[in-house]
């Protein structure tokens, strides 16, 4: 299977992407990064992929594999990136927000938390989504611990529900801090492999400082606390874009300035009155500078399904249907004298089918067997495989008319439990006439196992004097006496 082509835009989606590691071990969008392939179902069945963890332009094989009664219908194949609830963005931006708690910060904090929604509201109006993560900080020097990165419900840094970051918002505490630094907020996004926090895929990636102090530098290269320089580079590097709201205050304004201009981010007047109309600015700026997410949606009705691997996690989901059922023919042929037919000229597997076999006068049913399809016959009747079936029914003569010239010799009549003769075996081996002979039931293999009862004389409802069982190969001897008929009736 060729999945079909990404919208216009990604060609340059992928050039951002496949950025080059640094040597501080910035790996967020690196050209071998691998994206995951998550596989769900719908219906009844089990799928996989293989691998379930692909660099881009790899290639990644679906396998679906149906239960009994199903079978498999299509993929639905996306990225889950490409929606948030029940809409769809052409961008995607992901925004870090780094929050000063200092004492003189508890207004600042409100009016973000304040206008978050307008925030969302208005990148919703331009066709763009947004990831936030929330990381608290203060005088980490002083108070060791003071930083706070936050988890949301799903148990990850990151949230696409505004309200609940709102909650956290409101649950930030501001307190002590005379020499805090956005340093150590800055370490809680470098993961243990020295990649960057943010989500798998995301090609727009952003923080928003929010502080009205200078910027602490707190070197513990230890605990990847860096001197702003440092950071400038990582983040340049990462393509990660910091904007910073602060004072107008140029000395503490110009130990930003770096960080903002140099990484693509903007400043931000943190006396701003109005902070609808600066979150309004934010949003223009992210559009601006954001770039079309990369989509992916495919439907595909191979099974296995092999694509190449987009920069972008995937979602494959296995479609099964219930099984349409088909039905199968039934075709019965006889030897001559006599006629045989089904109940019924086709069915469904698992069906009763009931075989009628009428032979012409002089002459009586043999066998009635399955010589196609692998159909056991019970009787007359036989469920019916997922398969066609030819049955076979044989018509022999009837000799019991020739038992009144057999004396002295004994004969046995094989009845069916229908009572319908189905054999006669005679005793003819013997040159003299003698008290007793052996005379010998032979029905033939088909009948191989099967029980039943000898009785004395022709009918079938004379006494019973031995029940027996069948041979493997249909047959049973047994002592008659000259020139007495008997009856063998099986159960």
């Amino acid at each position: 299977m060729k999945l079909s082509k990404l919208k216009k835009s990604i060609a340059a989606v992928m050039a951002a992407a496949a950025m080059c590691v640094t040597q501080f071990g910035i790996t967020a969008f690196a050209a071998d990064t691998g994206y995951t392939v998550t596989v769900t179902t719908e219906g009844s069945g089990t799928a996989y992929s293989d691998p379930a963890v692909q660099t881009p332009n790899g290639k990644v094989t679906l396998t679906a594999v149906p239960d009994a009664g199903f079978e498999f219908d299509h993929w639905d194949i996306v990225s889950p990136n490409t929606t948030q609830g029940d809409k769809v963005y052409t961008k995607t931006a992901s925004v870090v927000f780094i929050v000063d708690t200092t004492g003189s910060m508890s207004n600042d904090i409100k009016k973000v938390k304040n206008n978050l929604i307008n925030l969302v509201q208005s990148l919703d109006s331009k066709g763009i989504g947004l990831n936030m993560s929330i990381i608290a900080y203060s005088d980490v020097k002083n108070f060791e611990g003071s930083t706070v990165y936050y988890t949301f419900a799903d148990g990850t840094h990151w949230t696409t529900d505004v309200n609940e970051a709102v909650k956290i918002f409101d649950s930030i505490k501001t307190g002590k801090g005379s020499k805090e630094t956005p340093t150590d907020a800055f370490t809680q996004l470098v993961t243990s492999d020295g990649s960057l926090n943010f989500p798998a895929g995301s090609i727009n990636n952003y923080i928003f400082l929010l502080t009205d102090e200078d910027y602490y530098e707190l070197n513990d290269s230890s605990k990847n606390r860096y001197p702003m320089a440092t950071w400038v580079e990582k983040f340049t590097d990462a393509k990660v874009k910091v904007s910073v709201v602060t004072t107008t205050q140029e000395y503490k304004k110009g130990t930003y300035k770096d960080l903002f201009e140099k990484t693509g981010g903007m400043y931000i007047d943190i006396a701003s009155k109005d902070y609808g109309k600066l979150m309004e600015e934010f949003s223009n700026y992210l559009d601006k500078t954001s770039e079309t997410s990369v989509t992916y949606s495919e439907t595909s009705y191979s099974n296995p399904a092999t694509f190449d691997m987009p920069e972008c996690n995937i979602t494959a989901k296995a479609v099964f249907k219930t099984a349409a059922k088909s039905t199968h023919t039934i075709s019965v042929i006889t030897n001559g004298h006599g006629r045989a037919y089904a109940n019924k000229s086709s069915a469904y597997s698992g069906e009763t089918v009931n075989i009628t076999a009428v032979p012409e006068s002089g002459y009586v049913i043999d066998t009635i067997r399955c010589t196609s399809g692998g159909a056991f016959l019970n009787g007359n009747s036989f469920i019916m495989p997922d398969a066609d079936v030819v049955i076979s029914v044989t018509f022999k003569e009837d000799t019991s008319k020739y038992v009144y010239l057999a004396h002295p010799f004994s004969y046995v009549f094989s009845y069916d439990s229908d009572m319908t003769l189905i054999g006669t075996n005679a005793n003819r081996g013997f040159d003299s006439y003698p008290e007793y002979v052996a005379v010998k039931i032979d029905l033939g293999a088909d009948y191989a196992g099967k029980t039943g009862t000898i009785r004395a004389g022709r009918k079938p409802g004379s006494n019973v004097i031995e029940t027996v069982t069948l041979d493997e190969n249909g047959c049973y001897v047994f002592k008659a006496g000259i020139s007495k008929n008997y009856s063998f009736v099986l159960d």
